[in-house]
C-alpha cells in the first residue's frame, strides 16, 4: 500500500481545501448516492446545512468540520450519532414550555427543541468556549431566541474543572441550577437534558430542589454503574419510569439505573411513557 509523507499529506489537503462549492457538489452526490463512512468521513466542508425533523420542520446548522455534523450531513439525523435519544427529544419537545440542555456541545438538542416549539423557552449551558460560539452561532443562523449560557453546571456556583475537547482540562465558571433558576426566576421546567462527562451527579445535587418541585422529564447520560446508582439516589423518590436508551436497538425499561448500554437515559412519568408508546 502506498504512503504518504506528512509533507504530501499536507499538499493533498490543500488541494482539497481550495475545491470551490463542496457542500453543492456533496447535496449532488448524495442525491444519488451515499459513500460509506470509510469515504464520506474525508469529504468534509463548512458551511450550514439544513436539517429536516419532519416535512414542516427543519432548521440549519453549522459543519465546522465536526465528525457529529458531517455524519448527519451524510447520514441524516435518524441514521447516525444518538438517533434514538433525539427520536425521543423529538417528542418530548412538542409538549415542553421550558427546556434545559446542560452540555450542549454545538446546540443540537437546543435547535431540535426549538424547532418543535417554537415557543418554548430554551436554556442552554456550554462552558467550553469552541462550543459555546458553535452554539451561539447556530442559534443565530435560525434567528431562534435560545438563552446560551457560557457556564458549567455543577453542585454549586463557583469553578469547576472540565475535560479539554479541543484544549487541555480547565477551570470555567460553574453555576448550581437551583441557584439559576431562582436568580433567573424561572416558573417550571419540563424536560431536561444533562450530558458532562460524568459530572451528572454533581448537576444533580445542585438541582435537587427543582427537581423535586417540577419533576422534568429528563434525558440523562450514564456512563458508568456507579455514576447510575448515583442518579437513581437522586430520583428514586419520585415515580419515575427508567428507560435506559441503546442507539442501535432501542429503548427497554429497566428497575434500575445503571450504565446505559450506549450512553443515555430516559426518566420520565408514566404518562410520558405511555404517550411515547414506550410501555
Amino acid at each position: 500500500m502506498q504512503s504518504y509523507t506528512p509533507a504530501m499529506k499536507e499538499i493533498i489537503k490543500s488541494f482539497y481545501r481550495a475545491v470551490p462549492l463542496k457542500k453543492q457538489l456533496f447535496i449532488g452526490l448524495k442525491s444519488v448516492w451515499t459513500p460509506p463512512k470509510s469515504i464520506y468521513k474525508h469529504l468534509h466542508f463548512k458551511s450550514k446545512f439544513r436539517i429536516d425533523l419532519s416535512n414542516d420542520h427543519y432548521f440549519y446548522i453549522n459543519n465546522n468540520n465536526s465528525e457529529i455534523e458531517n455524519d448527519i450531513f451524510w447520514e441524516g439525523l435518524d441514521n447516525c450519532w444518538e438517533k434514538v435519544s433525539l427520536k425521543l427529544w423529538i417528542e418530548l419537545c412538542k409538549d415542553a414550555d421550558i427546556v434545559f440542555d446542560v452540555g450542549a456541545y454545538t446546540g443540537m438538542y437546543s435547535l431540535v427543541a426549538k424547532c418543535m416549539n417554537p415557543n418554548a423557552k430554551v436554556y442552554t449551558f456550554e462552558p467550553t468556549d469552541r462550543l459555546y460560539k458553535d452554539t451561539l452561532d447556530n442559534a443565530a443562523i435560525n434567528n431562534y431566541d435560545i438563552r446560551v449560557e457560557h457556564l458549567g453546571v455543577s453542585d454549586k456556583n463557583g469553578q469547576v474543572e472540565i475535560e479539554g475537547i479541543y484544549q487541555d482540562n480547565k477551570f470555567v465558571d460553574s453555576v448550581a441550577l437551583d441557584n439559576y433558576i431562582d436568580e433567573k426566576n424561572i416558573k417550571g421546567l419540563d424536560l431536561i437534558k444533562i450530558d458532562v462527562e460524568k459530572h451528572e451527579p454533581q448537576v444533580l445535587e445542585g438541582f435537587k430542589n427543582s427537581l423535586d418541585k417540577y419533576q422534568p422529564t429528563l434525558l440523562i447520560e450514564s456512563l458508568t454503574a456507579e455514576i447510575g446508582e448515583k442518579i437513581q439516589s437522586y430520583v428514586d423518590k419520585f415515580d419515575y419510569l427508567y428507560f435506559n436508551i441503546d442507539e442501535d436497538a432501542g429503548v427497554r425499561q429497566t428497575n434500575e439505573i445503571r450504565k446505559s448500554d450506549y450512553y443515555n437515559y430516559l426518566l420520565c412519568k408514566k404518562e410520558v411513557a405511555q404517550k411515547l408508546d414506550l410501555i
